[in-house]
């Protein structure tokens, strides 16, 4: 239930525990069958024609296959960036330079805009840019709600907005996405 070639790793781990622990496929199946994403880890959040997909990032292996994800997507949209250095993201935020960003320029005929928010919002703006990102197509915006505002004012139907945040940003941005789409709390 949850696209990424890395999720598929992850089930097969799963699988292989199951398999190896002894328990019935038939229960190894329905699990996952039924399996849900957690609040921002491949988040799903349907607006009819529109959809918002959060997606947690931490590090740049993290960041690289949630980029090769991104790649494989049809109708991407939008992709907003919320960066955060607080002590439980890390305080050195110097991993964003690993991540191979640059795979987004092939991309950028294909995104209405790119936004950027967080403590840290201008320094993944730099990033950006350097990974060939135009910079007439980014937008920083500090605002979270005025930030999701602003992206989904961009999306055309049949479109995600893709908002990729580091953990105390997603927790942000959760707090705004879950009063105005009345989702579930964080541990539901």
């Amino acid at each position: 239930n949850l696209p990424g070639l890395y999720n598929i790793y992850n089930a097969l781990a799963g699988v292989t525990f199951a398999e190896a622990s002894g328990f019935p496929h038939e229960k190894t199946i329905r699990s996952l069958t039924r399996f849900e994403s957690g609040f921002g880890r491949m988040e799903s959040i349907n607006l009819g024609d529109k959809n918002i997909q959060v997606i947690l990032i931490k590090n740049p292996t993290g960041f690289n296959q949630v980029l090769n994800y991104l790649q494989t997507v049809e109708n991407p949209g939008v992709i907003s960036f919320l960066i955060n250095d607080k002590i439980a993201d890390g305080t050195d935020i110097s991993w964003l330079w690993d991540a191979e960003l640059e795979v987004l320029t092939d991309m950028q005929t294909r995104i209405s805009g790119f936004f950027v928010s967080g403590i840290r919002a201008e320094d993944m703006a730099v990033r950006l840019k350097y990974a060939g990102i135009f910079t007439d197509r980014i937008t920083i915006e500090n605002d979270n709600a005025a930030m999701l505002d602003a992206a989904l004012n961009k999306l055309k139907p049949g479109e995600t907005l893709f908002i990729l945040p580091t953990y105390t940003a997603m927790l942000d941005i959760r707090k705004v996405l879950k009063k105005r789409f009345k989702l579930k709390s964080f541990w539901q």
